[in-house]
């Protein structure tokens, strides 16, 4: 998983729609959705906001949950 699959997985798992996400982050919907498709990615700066906003990590939602190696 990226970054945006990680964000929508987290967003949709507390139940929060992209508008949500956007209001906390001061940020359009467009973006969020942007972010969540990979169009583009969020400024480094901004990744503590929004994975507070996600009630994740910073880790976690940076993590490869697809990653199988150990």
């Amino acid at each position: 998983m990226n970054i945006g699959e990680n964000i929508k997985r987290y967003r949709k798992m507390r139940g929060l729609t992209q508008n949500d996400i956007a209001l906390v982050m001061k940020v359009t919907c467009q973006a969020i959705s942007k972010w969540e498709t990979g169009d583009c990615m969020p400024d480094i700066t901004r990744l503590p906001l929004l994975a507070k906003a996600l009630g994740v990590s910073v880790d976690e939602l940076l993590s490869d949950l697809d990653d199988t190696k150990t």
